[in-house]
């Protein structure tokens, strides 16, 4: 179901705001330059023991460098 916002912004102020954020995000690098050994970790659904878990088997150093990838 579509909703009308114009009441919030204007077509044309939602244009001036994604062309904003498009022009933002294009200066983002794609490609990260990062120092060995680093940790990616997957999604892990909101669960705190498992992240508490990772942390304790990586240790202090392990996961300052870390990266934690999730929207749960």
């Amino acid at each position: 179901m579509e909703r009308d916002i114009t009441h919030i912004a204007s077509a044309g102020d939602i244009k001036t705001i994604c062309a904003f954020a498009a022009k933002e995000l294009l200066k983002q690098p794609t490609v990260l330059d990062l120092e060995f050994p680093f940790h990616i970790i997957g999604d892990i659904h909101g669960q705190f023991q498992d992240l508490l878990r990772i942390f304790n088997h990586l240790g202090k150093r392990g996961y300052a460098k870390s990266s934690i990838y999730g929207a749960s």
